[in-house]
């Protein structure tokens, strides 16, 4: 089994920064919400931490082979012992753009996202209810309407989140979407027969970005194949639509560097130690961690695709 790094990108709503919102993480580091928890460090400009997913599982199968034959039992664990997941990340303070490590069974990025999201209403929302809270105590106890209404207004939206995959994960992702929302792409050259059609301003252009906006009643399969035809000639494109299991996913393609790396899950589980007693050092001095920040900060490639603030 692998261990893959993917990448990821936040963008905020209103009101709320991304140094207040990494701030509420930290503040919930090693507080269980649900059957998950964050842990988390800030530590010479770098934004690490590790979302821990405890099952309820007492007990797994094993199988023994030998000479071509197998015997499968189960075997419990230790009173007290639960299994769990570990995944580990990194966060650019200032793009917000960070990497992920992800193996099979653990939580996707879209599920770490979704985590990230949940938090984020919750800051939100005490946001919003501690400026109500000072225009009551400015007059009297009450709040006007308008008053609660321009409040609101001013934390407008939520987390939105997407992930970045490189192209052939971009399109395994897309040929198993349905009910497609929204297409984004931008050519990696402006070719002769779209020349001829763009204005001499546009003559100019190095490369041309185009959106898509798709009617509700669409025919999900043709443009799946549009899009896919289309992969080998992009140089980034977006897609939004909805996963066979009903959740709609924002997915970006970066086609401009070499790929996000892989490594063996037996030898980075042997380095895996997190201690509640010391969660931040857990954090920082995890191997995992160290590889994230030597990818950002060492790989020229993914260090661009990390470091570059986008729209």
């Amino acid at each position: 089994m692998k261990i893959k790094i993917q990448g990821f990108e936040w963008h905020l709503g209103n009101g709320i920064s991304l140094d207040d919102y990494l701030s509420e993480l930290k503040k919930i580091s090693g507080i269980k919400r649900g059957n998950r928890l964050i842990a988390t460090v800030q530590k010479d400009g770098v934004f690490a931490g590790v979302l821990i997913t405890v099952k309820n599982a007492k007990a797994f199968c094993q199988i023994m082979e030998d000479r071509g034959n197998f015997e499968i039992t189960p075997k419990e664990l230790e009173e007290g012992a639960k299994i769990a997941d570990f995944n580990f990340f990194i966060v650019d303070r200032i793009t917000a753009k960070g990497l992920y490590q992800y193996y099979h069974n653990s939580a996707s990025t879209n599920t770490f996202c979704k985590f990230c999201k949940d938090q984020y209403e919750r800051l939100k929302q005490n946001k919003i209810d501690g400026a109500i809270k000072k225009v009551e105590d400015a007059n009297g106890g009450k709040a006007s309407k308008r008053d609660v209404s321009k409040i609101k207004e001013s934390f407008k939206g939520s987390l939105r989140y997407s992930t970045l995959l490189k192209p052939d994960t971009f399109e395994e992702i897309t040929s198993e979407l349905n009910n497609f929302n929204f297409f984004q792409y931008e050519f990696s050259s402006i070719r002769p027969m779209q020349e001829a059609a763009l204005t001499a301003l546009q003559k100019n252009a190095e490369r041309e970005t185009c959106k898509v906006f798709f009617k509700k009643k669409s025919d999900s399969d043709s443009i799946k194949q549009s899009i896919l035809a289309m992969l080998p000639n992009l140089k980034r494109a977006t897609v939004k639509g909805v996963d066979p299991t009903g959740n709609e996913l924002t997915y970006k393609l970066i086609n401009d560097y070499h790929s996000f790396a892989e490594y063996d899950y037996d030898e980075i589980i042997k380095t895996v130690k997190i201690d509640s007693d010391n969660l931040s050092g857990s954090v920082i001095e995890s191997q995992i961690i160290k590889i994230l920040i030597a990818l950002a900060q060492n790989d020229h490639y993914i260090g661009m695709l990390i470091s570059e603030s986008t729209a």
